[in-house]
């Protein structure tokens, strides 16, 4: 499976996909997953369980990935959740999800607002609330549960697919192709599903953020020529061929990428002088 790679690249691909990439999902995507649906100190097969409910599962796009990234826009996060509380708190979900679109929750968003003497803007708020129920509410009329986490490993489980959920995804209103793989590729890992999915989709679950760019190339050199000339799909395909030869998972390679740079090298600048740390 190593044939082609020297020594200290393959310590520093398994290093990354190993232990930092341990610590990426026991520091990060645990515990703010798990927050973002009142979960305590869960674990992978204790949120995937809490996400099979289409509420926990709505509240999680939301809340992790819909508003919790949104600048300094502080109260947009708190009124949507409130606003998706008023509107279909469990068990009631079923009710909102048959209704034909979220119009109801956009004006609990707007109510939510007014309260708090805020004034909603349609440009800036509206397209995540949408976008996320409105797939949710899609769901629900394909399979009558509305879970966007089940709908997902299903779909992987029947096809080996992720381009027409990334496609799905991407085509929501403040959701970037970036955020959709981070999407996919969170719930690829909950469901232990990398291996389910063919090859040639698999670069849709690598989010291309600034510390696999810079990274990348430590472990493939041949990488670094073209690093940037290559689009985010061209580096992440090779990421995963990367990942491949090096016999390890390229989803847990990237978020070990991420933790690593962000955690310890922390500047672009530093990570010549801070590569060392990362072999474990």
């Amino acid at each position: 499976m190593t044939t082609g790679l020297a020594r200290d690249a393959v310590a520093l691909t398994r290093s990354l996909s190993g232990f930092w990439a341990d610590r990426a999902i026991q520091d990060g995507l645990l515990p703010r997953l798990g927050s973002s649906i009142g979960l305590s100190h869960p674990r992978l097969v204790s949120l995937r369980e809490s996400l099979s409910c289409p509420y926990h599962s709505l509240q999680a796009l939301l809340a992790h990935y819909g508003y919790s990234r949104r600048g300094t826009d502080r109260h947009s996060l708190h009124i949507a959740l409130q606003a998706l509380k008023r509107t279909c708190e469990p068990p009631g979900c079923a009710e909102f999800l048959a209704e034909p679109d979220a119009a109801r929750l956009w004006g609990n968003y707007c109510d939510v607002s007014v309260e708090l003497g805020l004034r909603p803007s349609v440009q800036l708020h509206q397209g995540p609330l949408l976008g996320f129920a409105e797939l949710a509410q899609e769901i629900y009329r394909g399979d009558g549960v509305g879970s966007f986490s089940n709908w997902f490993a299903e779909g992987v489980l029947s096809s080996g697919r992720v381009g027409p959920q990334f496609e799905r995804l991407a085509g929501i209103r403040s959701v970037s192709p970036k955020l959709a793989s981070e999407i996919l590729q969170d719930f690829t890992l909950i469901h232990h599903l990398e291996d389910e999915i063919e090859l040639g989709e698999r670069a849709y679950l690598q989010p291309v953020h600034k510390w696999l760019r810079l990274l990348g190339p430590c472990v493939a050199p041949e990488l670094e020529a073209d690093r940037s000339e290559m689009s985010d799909w061209q580096f992440a395909t090779r990421i995963c061929k990367h990942a491949r030869k090096a016999g390890v998972s390229a989803v847990r390679f990237n978020l070990g990428c991420e933790y690593f740079g962000s955690h310890k090298v922390r500047v672009p600048e530093a990570v010549d002088a801070r590569l060392h740390l990362a072999v474990r």
